[in-house]
This record gives C-alpha cells, structure tokens and sequence, in this order.
C-alpha cells in the first residue's frame, strides 16, 4: 500500500473506532466505549508515527515509539491503560474523561 492510501486506511479506522465510541457511549455502554476510545488513542499515535517517520507500528508496539516523539499522548494512553485488566471499573465518568481526552488530541494532531 502506498503512504497516501495507507494514511487514509489509518485514519478511517481511527474515525470508525470513534464513531464506535460515540454509539456505545449513547447507548450507556461504558466499557465498550471506553475501549473504543482507547484504541482510537493507539491508534492515533501509530498514525503519528507513521504519517511523521513513514514507520508503521502496531498499535500496542507504538508505546515506545509514542514516549519518545509524542510524550503528552504518551502520559494519557498510560492514565488508561491499567483500566483494561479492571474494566468492570470504568463508569460514565471515566468513559466521558477518555472520551474527551481522545477528541481533543485527535482535534489538535489530526484535524489540526
């Protein structure tokens, strides 16, 4: 896949995982927008990286990458993070904070 088409797949990926968030946090479904959320986040930072390096990372394996060259992403993703192995946890608020984190990074280093 070629750079152009390959930034374009990432990035209606990223919008469908934000759609998918909006849908569920509607739909009162907290965890799974919580989720979709935070894989937009990773998601987001591969895409970063690769629209600024021209290096493709999955999701999960960016996190090093993301540290280095996108710290403030960085230290949200990991706020996040640890609620995956307790996701019973996250409620409304968590789910609304994730939520309006993600949109405002996706706001300044996407649509810019």
């Amino acid at each position: 896949m070629l750079g152009i088409e390959m930034e374009e797949e990432m990035l209606a990926k990223i919008n469908e995982m934000l759609s998918a968030g909006a849908r569920n946090f509607e739909e009162k479904n907290y965890q799974m927008a919580f989720l979709n959320y935070l894989n937009a986040l990773l998601s987001i930072g591969s895409y970063l990286i690769y629209r600024d390096l021209g290096l493709l990372y999955p999701p999960e394996g960016a996190l090093g990458m993301m540290r280095v060259r996108y710290p403030n992403i960085y230290e949200i993703v990991l706020k996040y993070h640890g609620y995956q192995l307790s996701i019973a946890s996250v409620g409304e608020d968590v789910a609304r904070e994730i939520k309006e984190d993600t949109l405002r990074i996706y706001e300044r280093e996407i649509k810019g």
